[in-house]
C-alpha cells in the first residue's frame, strides 16, 4: 500500500527552547517554520483524555480541545490534503505526546484514517534504513490456549508465531536485532510496579533489552489508561528499536487479531509503518484494535518491497537517478531538500547550494546549467508545498533568464502565485527573481526586489557578502548608466574576492572582469575595456576550459568603435575578424538554438558594427547571410530582440554609408524599435536613434529610460548599505540623465567618435 505524494502532507512540531513550539510544514496552504510560543496543545486547563474521547463517545472539534494557532495550522493541513502525518518531536514535553489528536473531530468528522500520528519521532536528515526481505518477522504469543481468540492466527504465513511453551527459550537464544518485527500477543498486567506481560501460567514477564532489539516492535497486550506500555515503548526505542507501536488502554482480542490481518501484509509489501497503521484504523471496527494503538518512534520504517518507493531512497540513489534524468527521483529530492532545511532552521538558499554539490552543476559549467534547466522546468508545474516551489522557482528564474527566456512568462506566473501565497521569499530569492525583470528591462521591479532583500538584512548579514548579490547590483547599476556607484560596487566586490579562497571565487573573479570591462565601457575608456576582455578570454580559454567566443565577440565589438585605431590595432581587428568567422562556421543554426544568450548572436553583432565601421564588405555579407533567422528572432515573442535589432541598425548605417547597395529589404526601423521597445531596451534605443540622426526618438526613449530607473514609491536602499552611496538615488539618477541629454540631445548633428567616448555607447 502507498499513498500518492500529493495526497499526503506531513508536519512537524518541533520543540524551539524551554518554552516554545515551532510548527513545520511545506504545503500549498500551511507551510514554513511558524512560531507557536506554546507549552502545551490544549486551551483547556483539563482537556479531554482519550479514554473520554474513546469510550463515552464525545464528540471535540479541534478548535474546542486545541489552542487557536494550534487548531487552525492543523485544521488548515487538512483541509489540504486527503491524510496528514503528524510528527511530534521526541523533545517536545509529555503533554504534546498525551493529547489525544487522532480522536478529535474537523467539521463533525472523525480524525481516523486521515491523521496519523508519530510521537516521540526524532527528526532525521534522511529516510530510515529499509529492512531487508528477508529478516523474519517473529510473534510471541503468551495467550493460553483457553482463551476464545487467538490474534496470532492472522499473522500466519507472514511471520514465524513462537508458542507459550517456547518463548522464554526462543528469547534466550534469539539474536533480536537481526529481526524485521517483533510482535508481542499476550495479556497486560496493568501494573507499573511488575513486568508488564502475563504469561500463558500467570506469571509476569517482560521483554529483554540488553542485546538490542528488532527495528519494529508491536505491543498487543492490555496496558492501563495512564500509558505503562506507552511508556514501555519508548524504553524499547532507547534499547534500540526504532520504532514501537504500543496500546493506550486495552486492546481486545478480536481487535488485535484484525489489526494484524490488516497492518502485517501491508507493511510486508514495503507501505510505510504510519500508512499501514493509519489504513488499519480508518473503519469504525478498528475502535477496538488499530485505533488503540500509538505509534512511537520512526514513522518511515519500511520492508524492501518489490519496487522501493523514491521517498525511501538514499540520497545517493536519489542523485543517480537524477543524473539519468529520473523527474520523479528529482521531485523527491527537491522536498527532502526542502523538509531537511526547514527542520534544521536553516534558510532554503542552502538547498539550492546541495543540490548544486550533489548534481554537480556550478555556475561555471553552462551545459549543466542548462541540463538543470530542463529538469526543474519539467517538474516545478507539479511541486506541491509553496516552500519547495518558492526555492526551486527562484532557481528556475534565474537559469531561465541566461538560457530560456522563454520561460520568463511562466517565472512571473509562479512569482505571482508565491505573492497571492503570502511566501516569504529571502533575499537570496529575491535576487533570482529580480534577474528576470532585469531582462526584461523592467528595472523598476528588479530594483524593487534587490532593495527589499537589503532592507531584509542587518548590516553585519553574510549574505550582503555574497557575489552574486552584490554583483546583481552592480549589473542593475551599469545597465541603468550609473558608472560611479558601479565602480564603487566593484571595488567593493573585488575586496571581497580578494579574501576568498572557497571554491567558486575564481568564476566570480572571472565574471567581475566583464563586469570591470562594462564599466569602463559606461565610462568612456574603450581601450581599458579592452584589457579586461583579453584577460578574461585568456582566462576563459586557459582557466575554464572555454572556447572564449563570449569574449571574442565583445573584443570585435568595442575595438569597431575606436575613434582614433592604430595599425597594429587594425591588425588585430582582423586577426579577430578572422576568429569570428571561423567561430560563426561551428556556431548552431540560429534558428534552432533556444531562447537564451547564445555566442553566434553577439558574434554578429560584433561583424555587423565592425562591418560598418571599416567599410568590411566580407563582415557585412557575414550578417547578411544569417538575415532571415535573424529576423524571426527580432519578431519572436519571447526571445531578445536587442542583438538582432542591433544587426539590423548598423547594416542600415553601412548602407548610408555606401558600405551595402541599395536597396537592401531590412527590417525597418519602425520594426526594429517597436521590438525593442517591447523588451523596453529604451537606453539602446535612444543610442541607436541618435546614430540613425532621429533626434524626437533620442528624446523619447532618454524620457522613457529615465523612467525606467525610478525606485517605487517607499522602496529604497538603506543609508549603510555601501556607506550611502546609493540612498540618494534620485539625485544620482537625475545627475546622469543630464548629462545623457546633453551627450544625445544637443545640435551639433550625430558624432560617431564622440558617442564612443561619452560611455552612451549602445550596449
Amino acid at each position: 500500500m502507498t499513498l500518492p505524494a500529493q495526497a499526503v502532507a506531513d508536519v512537524w512540531l518541533l520543540a524551539d527552547g524551554a518554552d516554545a513550539v515551532l510548527w513545520v510544514a511545506d504545503d500549498r496552504r500551511v507551510d514554513g517554520r511558524v512560531p507557536l510560543s506554546l507549552t502545551q496543545p490544549s486551551l483547556l486547563a483539563i482537556p479531554p483524555t482519550l479514554r473520554e474521547l474513546r469510550d463515552q463517545g464525545a464528540r471535540w472539534g479541534l478548535d474546542q480541545v486545541l489552542v487557536p494557532a494550534l487548531a487552525g495550522l492543523l485544521g488548515a493541513a487538512l483541509a489540504s490534503a486527503a491524510r496528514v502525518r503528524l510528527h511530534l518531536d521526541a523533545a517536545l514535553p509529555e503533554a504534546w505526546h498525551r493529547c489525544p489528536y487522532e480522536y478529535l473531530r474537523r467539521e463533525g468528522q472523525t480524525l481516523h484514517g486521515r491523521l496519523t500520528v508519530s510521537r516521540y519521532d526524532p527528526p532525521a536528515p534522511g529516510p530510515t534504513p529499509l529492512i531487508a526481505p528477508g529478516r523474519e518477522i517473529v510473534v510471541l504469543n503468551h495467550l493460553p490456549r483457553t482463551d476464545p481468540e487467538q490474534p496470532w492466527r492472522r499473522a500466519l504465513g507472514l511471520a514465524q508465531v513462537i508458542g507459550p511453551a517456547a518463548v522464554g527459550q526462543y528469547l534466550r537464544q534469539a539474536d533480536l536485532p537481526h529481526l524485521a518485527a517483533l510482535i508481542v500477543v499476550a495479556h497486560g498486567t496493568e501494573d507499573r510496579d511488575d513486568h508488564p506481560f502475563r504469561a500463558a501460567d500467570g506469571r509476569s514477564w517482560a521483554l529483554p533489552t540488553a542485546r538490542g532489539l528488532p527495528p519494529l516492535v508491536i505491543l498487543l497486550a492490555c496496558g492501563d489508561e495512564d500509558g505503562n506500555l506507552i511508556d514501555l515503548g519508548r524504553q524499547l526505542l532507547a534499547a534500540g528499536a526504532r520504532t514501537v507501536i504500543a496500546p493506550l488502554g486495552r486492546p481486545t482480542l478480536t481487535g488485535a487479531g484484525e489489526f494484524l490481518a490488516d497492518f502485517l501484509p501491508a507493511w510486508v509489501a514495503g507501505a510505510r509503518v504510519d500508512d499501514a497503521l493509519g489504513a488499519a484504523a480508518s473503519p469504525p471496527a478498528a475502535a477496538g484494535g488499530a485505533r488503540r494503538l500509538l505509534l512511537l518512534g520512526a514513522p518511515d520504517l519500511r520492508r524492501q518491497g518489490a519496487e522501493v518507493p523514491h521517498d525511501a531512497w538514499s540520497d545517493e540513489r536519489l542523485v543517480s537517478a537524477v543524473q539519468q534524468n529520473d523527474i520523479r527521483a528529482l521531485v523527491t529530492l527537491l522536498e527532502r531538500l526542502t523538509r531537511r532545511h526547514l527542520l534544521a532552521g536553516e534558510s532554503l538558499d542552502g538547498a539550492e547550494t546541495t543540490l548544486r554539490r550533489l548534481l554537480g552543476v556550478t555556475p561555471a559549467n553552462e551545459p549543466r546549467e542548462q541540463w538543470l534547466l530542463g529538469l526543474l522546468s519539467a517538474v516545478e508545474p507539479g511541486l506541491t508545498g509553496n516552500q519547495t516551489r518558492a526555492w526551486v522557482g527562484s532557481l528556475l528564474a534565474l537559469l531561465a533568464e541566461a538560457y530560456a527566456q522563454d520561460l520568463i512568462p511562466r517565472c512571473e506566473a509562479l512569482r505571482e502565485a508565491l505573492n497571492t501565497a503570502g511566501v516569504t521569499l529571502t533575499p537570496r530569492m529575491l535576487h533570482c527573481w529580480s534577474r528576470i525583470y532585469y531582462r526584461r528591462g523592467r528595472y523598476g521591479l528588479a530594483l524593487r526586489d534587490v532593495a527589499r532583500g537589503i532592507r531584509g538584512m542587518a548590516r553585519t548579514d553574510p549574505d550582503l557578502q555574497t557575489t552574486d548579490f552584490l554583483g546583481h547590483v552592480l549589473d542593475l547599476a551599469i545597465d541603468l548608466n550609473l558608472p560611479a556607484p558601479a565602480r564603487t560596487l566593484a571595488v567593493e566586490l573585488d575586496d571581497i574576492l580578494a579574501h576568498q579562497h572557497q571554491a567558486g571565487a575564481d568564476w566570480q573573479r572571472h565574471k567581475l572582469r566583464d563586469r570591470q570591462a562594462r564599466i569602463a565601457l559606461r565610462a568612456g575608456e574603450l581601450r581599458q575595456a579592452l584589457t579586461h576582455f583579453r584577460i578574461k578570454r585568456d582566462e576563459a580559454i586557459n582557466h575554464f576550459n572555454r572556447d572564449g567566443v563570449r569574449e571574442l565577440a565583445w573584443l570585435l565589438y568595442v575595438a569597431a568603435w575606436l575613434p582614433d585605431a592604430g595599425a597594429g590595432e587594425r591588425e588585430e581587428m582582423g586577426v579577430w575578424l578572422g576568429e569570428a568567422r571561423a567561430a560563426l562556421a561551428h556556431q548552431p543554426d540560429l534558428g534552432a538554438v533556444g531562447a537564451g544568450n547564445f555566442d553566434a548572436l553577439y558574434l554578429l553583432r560584433a561583424c555587423a558594427a565592425y562591418g560598418w565601421r571599416h567599410a568590411d564588405r566580407g563582415a557585412l555579407d557575414l550578417v547578411l547571410s544569417c538575415q532571415e533567422p535573424l529576423r524571426q528572432r527580432l519578431f519572436a515573442a519571447h526571445q531578445d530582440p536587442a542583438p538582432p535589432g542591433f544587426c539590423f541598425v548598423f547594416l542600415h548605417l553601412a548602407a548610408r554609408a555606401g558600405s551595402l547597395p541599395a536597396p537592401l529589404t531590412l527590417p525597418t526601423w519602425e520594426e526594429i524599435r517597436t521590438a525593442m521597445a517591447d523588451h523596453r531596451y529604451f537606453s539602446k534605443l535612444a543610442s541607436l536613434a541618435y546614430l540613425l540622426g532621429r533626434s524626437a526618438d533620442v528624446q523619447e526613449y532618454l524620457d522613457r529610460f529615465d523612467s525606467q530607473r525610478r525606485l517605487p514609491a517607499g522602496i529604497g536602499f538603506p543609508d549603510w548599505f555601501l556607506e550611502g552611496r546609493l540612498s540618494q538615488w534620485a539625485q544620482l539618477c537625475a545627475d546622469r540623465a543630464a548629462y545623457e541629454r546633453q551627450v544625445l540631445g544637443g545640435s551639433g548633428g550625430v558624432d560617431v567618435d564622440r558617442l564612443a567616448v561619452s560611455g552612451l555607447l549602445p550596449l
